[in-house]
């Protein structure tokens, strides 16, 4: 049974969580089965063991039902039942933890049973709570449609001509409801074009745009922070979309749930990222300054960890800014915040960067010849950094026996991807370089050209650096 549908759910349960289904199973409400009872008593006492023998489907049998010969289709009947009821548990979990969702149901019932008073009371009070709210994203707007429909159908129930029966309210709020989802809709649609080679037909944007563009002031936060952030990528060389949506960002971010701001946060720094890619070197401090917002309102960390590869990021780029004593303080700050697994490893990679940067390249040595490379992109990353180390030190036959071993960790990786190119062209044009006398400028001209036809190389820069240098 360990891979039934059943125990797979079972899984994603903790332990607080199994006790509340075996209280939702036991309840005479929601079951009467005894043997589904015994089944699922006996599972949750497995926990956490779930490749456990005693989950064999004959053994289970034999615990339920002791005096008789097994019988396939009577357990699969009474793990079905279970099935249906676990996913009844979860279902019930999500629609309670849903904000104001059973407080909008229970409108829509007292309307049903012709309870004014009830409906009146609960009501104001539903109202009250969501005026309350300061972060208003999707959630809030799909709550606020339900709660305009359910006072459209009240005073529609009340059939008075002289009451007004909330139907301006309703459009509004149905307004709002459609045009975060289709602007949020829209940026995901338009990140992912980006990626892969496809087009998606969206006959409804072109009006939504020339209505925006003249309005968009008069609609929620949400709405115009979605519409620039669509805008940065629909026409991403119109620099005035971003600074929008910067602005809007730096004075009306907490009016967004966390999720949702990171989701733009993303499309900011994809942006920054793109410009530079460009050669838009403006945006290296833009990013920084992205960057930096999200370390000040936690975006960046997802359930208190920040990820190395953010972590990476973040020290790259403000070494390209040269911010040494920044960057040492953020690399110590946030060491504590990154996954276990990745801490140490992460730490002294990015310390070596730093020192790289610093110029003091045995330092660099010292702390990469200490990482455990278990990680393919940091194999890769800190082969590359001690590619360049061995190189600023003159240390050539060290270096030569490194753009060997190099070479062969690349190509046994075949996961490595497209990446595989851009660092195989990074030892070849390496190696290059270090044959070449500082009075040969035929062939350093000529390396140059190269690189800069190629196209992908890693840490390109760094190379036609140390070409010029090579004088």
């Amino acid at each position: 049974m360990q891979q039934s549908q059943l125990v797979i759910l079972l899984q994603t349960m903790n332990k607080v969580e199994l006790s509340q289904l075996m209280k939702f199973v036991n309840s005479p409400f929601h079951n009467s089965h005894e043997k589904v009872k015994e089944l699922c008593h006996y599972l949750i006492g497995l926990y956490p063991r779930w490749h456990s023998p005693k989950l064999d489907r004959q053994y289970i049998f034999k615990v339920l039902f002791p005096n008789s010969g097994y019988k396939d289709i009577a357990l699969r009947r009474i793990q079905s039942k279970l099935l249906k009821l676990a996913e009844a548990f979860i279902s019930y979990q999500e629609f309670t933890r849903a904000d104001h969702i059973p407080d909008l149901y229970l409108l829509r019932a007292y309307q049903h049973r012709q309870l004014p008073k009830h409906y009146q009371k609960a009501a104001q009070s539903t109202q009250k709570v969501m005026l309350a709210q300061t972060q208003k994203g999707q959630a809030f707007y799909f709550q606020n449609y339900l709660f305009q429909e359910a006072q459209n159908r009240y005073l529609e129930g009340l059939h008075q001509r002289n009451i007004e029966p909330n139907l301006q309210a309703l459009s509004d709020s149905l307004d709002h409801l459609y045009l975060v989802n289709k602007l949020k809709c829209c940026c995901a649609m338009m990140s992912y074009q980006n990626l892969v080679n496809i087009e998606y037909n969206l006959p409804l944007l072109d009006p939504i745009f020339d209505h925006l563009n003249i309005h968009w002031r008069q609609y929620p936060f949400a709405i115009a922070i979605y519409y620039f952030a669509l805008l940065t990528l629909v026409e991403p060389a119109e620099a005035s979309h971003f600074q929008q949506l910067k602005e809007l960002l730096q004075k009306e971010e907490g009016q967004l749930p966390l999720s949702e701001l990171q989701d733009i946060y993303v499309l900011a720094r994809n942006y920054c990222i793109k410009q530079l890619n460009q050669g838009e070197e403006a945006y290296l401090q833009e990013l920084f300054n992205i960057y930096q917002s999200e370390l000040n309102n936690g975006t960046l960390l997802t359930e208190g960890f920040i990820s190395p590869l953010d972590y990476k990021n973040i020290v790259s780029v403000a070494l390209r800014l040269t911010a040494f004593d920044w960057v040492a303080q953020f690399i110590e700050d946030y060491k504590t915040l990154l996954p276990l697994d990745f801490r140490e490893n992460s730490y002294r990679y990015n310390l070596a960067q730093l020192h790289f940067a610093r110029k003091d390249y045995d330092q660099v040595v010292l702390l990469l010849h200490q990482l455990e490379h278990d990680e393919l992109f940091l194999g890769l990353d800190s082969r590359r950094l001690l590619l360049k180390t061995y190189y600023e030190l003159e240390e050539w036959e060290t270096l030569e026996a490194l753009l060997g071993s190099f070479s062969a960790y690349v190509r046994r990786h075949p996961t490595v991807g497209y990446h595989r190119t851009n660092y195989l062209h990074l030892i070849k044009f390496c190696r290059r370089l270090t044959t070449i006398a500082p009075y040969e400028t035929d062939k350093r001209v000529k390396l140059r050209e190269a690189i800069i036809i190629e196209g992908k190389v890693v840490d390109k820069a760094w190379l036609l650096e140390k070409i010029e240098a090579n004088k």
